[in-house]
């Protein structure tokens, strides 16, 4: 089964059986000369804001979040189907847009793979001249996120919601494909910092500033919020937590996975484990 949840770019070699995203169609070229022109066209008008990081990472929820204001909206991913210059595109996402301040989730690939971006580095300086407030998603436990990425592959739908009756399912973890993608994804990491190397970014950390809630959920937004110019507000989301922190409650060959990571260097994600 596909996901479009954990991929990486192409130059990289992938594992035996890679998680690859299909490609959504393209944007019409009528709208997207639409759209582009009123990129192009407008300038000035509220802050914007751009959620860079992979899948798996709290961006629906933090997106959430911040549609909790009145003055925020969020787009999620907007770059998951290409168009002819994706710069201007997001622009006149943002002029359309009802809300104040426009806000998106752009992943790695989108800008390497979908938009045949060479320089993500330089599109997101360029955005961040033109006033996009800019905020780097995280996750520490690369062992916890690659999983998150494994379950969503067999599951119908991406996020769970209170009172959805949703269950995660069991799944059996290939150990060598598993540590491959651990790798890939912690060099991706380095990809994405080298990519926000001197621009002002907003950090924030899956396990720090998202999965604890409540207290947790003001203050990141609360950073974003004042980073947009705004005062804080009461924030909330019905969305709920997917794989638990044991992986004995979804993993059928725990006790294997543990002793794969364990052997590893990533030895280090198993102590936040239950």
């Amino acid at each position: 089964m596909a996901t479009q949840l954990l991929h990486l770019p192409s130059r990289r070699v992938p594992p035996t059986r890679p998680l690859v995203p299909p490609e959504l169609p393209p944007v019409p070229l009528g709208l997207q000369a639409r759209i582009t022109v009123r990129g192009l066209l407008t300038k000035g008008g509220e802050r914007p804001y751009l959620l860079y990081g992979q899948g798996r990472l709290g961006s629906t929820l933090l997106g959430t979040l911040l549609s909790s204001h009145p003055d925020v909206g969020f787009g999620n991913e907007v770059l998951r189907a290409s168009v002819r210059a994706p710069g201007a595109y997001v622009n006149g996402l943002r002029a359309r847009s009802s809300a104040q301040h426009y806000g998106c989730h752009v992943k790695p690939y989108h800008l390497t793979d979908f938009q045949g971006v060479a320089d993500p580095h330089r599109w997101l300086r360029r955005r961040h001249e033109e006033g996009w407030l800019l905020v780097h998603l995280q996750r520490r436990n690369t062992l916890l996120h690659v999983l998150s990425n494994v379950t969503r592959n067999h599951m119908s739908t991406s996020h769970f919601r209170a009172g959805d009756g949703f269950e995660v399912p069991r799944v059996t973890v290939d150990t060598d494909d598993l540590l491959a993608w651990m790798r890939l994804r912690a060099d991706a990491v380095h990809d994405e910092l080298r990519h926000l190397d001197g621009l002002s970014a907003i950090p924030v950390v899956y396990e720090d500033d998202l999965l604890p809630g409540g207290a947790a959920w003001g203050a990141v937004t609360s950073r974003i919020f004042t980073g947009l110019g705004l005062a804080a507000c009461e924030v909330g989301s019905s969305l709920r937590k997917i794989n638990p922190s044991r992986l004995e409650d979804f993993v059928e060959n725990a006790e294997e996975v543990r002793a794969a990571v364990a052997g590893s260097r990533f030895a280090g994600c198993l102590d936040e484990l239950g």
